[in-house]
């Protein structure tokens, strides 16, 4: 069974591939083979299938373009983002290109921070991509769950605060980072992370969900507005 943290890195990975490749396109990409590239996600991964076919016909049309612009960087992201799916290597090795061409690349940044399985490389990678953007949610998401991963407690903390100040009242998945920090015994970390979220959601509400009452209670949460999570819902006439 996968832990907390393995489900919010799998559903972040995804919902981040799924805005890149079903809606993004390079400038310059050419409609027909934007088209097919969309074929290209691992919904579409039987050799067999049409779908396969014609992600592998986009890859084919692009990489001819990379032949004549070999330093043309959408043209090289564009290449990067359908060859994900068939071989994490080669986009790997697409998006440091990228980077050696234009070092402020925040999509090779950040989809080398999803694809690196180096610990180190993939938080140095995501935090470039937050000085880049500061203002991506999913970046900040992601980047926590990585420093989570390596225990990095306070920084994982700063950047939840940050998901809360861009996203206010978003119960998911703040709610998972205060659990893994109270797991690593950062309590302090969790209730500052849980008070921003209250003071966030709570101005809008009538009360807090009740797995955040709960974490409030087991955090002994001091925000004023943690009282609303502990009272009884009192029905409207």
């Amino acid at each position: 069974m996968r832990t907390l943290r393995q489900q919010l890195w799998s559903a972040l990975v995804a919902a981040v591939v799924a805005v890149i490749i079903g809606a993004g396109t390079a400038e310059g990409a050419r409609p027909g083979v934007v088209d097919q590239g969309m074929y290209c996600s691992n919904e579409y991964d039987d050799p067999n299938s049409v779908e396969y076919a014609k992600c592998s016909s986009a890859i084919e049309q692009v990489r001819r373009t990379l032949e004549t612009r070999p330093a043309d960087v959408a043209t090289l992201l564009e290449l990067a983002r359908y060859q994900e799916n068939r071989s994490r290597a080669e986009a790997m090795k697409l998006y440091a290109k990228v980077l050696e061409l234009d070092a402020n690349s925040f999509e090779a940044h950040f989809r080398l921070g999803a694809l690196e399985e180096n610990a180190q490389d993939k938080i140095k990678h995501l935090a470039e991509a937050a000085r880049i953007n500061p203002g991506d949610l999913f970046v900040h998401g992601m980047l926590a769950t990585a420093l989570l991963a390596q225990r990095k407690s306070h920084e994982a903390a700063r950047q939840a605060l940050l998901q809360i100040k861009l996203n206010p009242g978003s119960e998911f998945p703040v709610s998972s980072c205060i659990r893994e920090l109270m797991q690593q015994g950062a309590a302090e970390d969790a209730r500052k992370v849980l008070d921003a979220y209250l003071a966030s959601a709570l101005p809008e509400r009538e009360r807090c969900s009740e797995a955040m009452a709960g974490l409030a209670v087991r955090l002994g949460s001091k925000s004023s507005y943690a009282k609303s999570c502990s009272a009884p819902s009192v029905p409207k006439n």
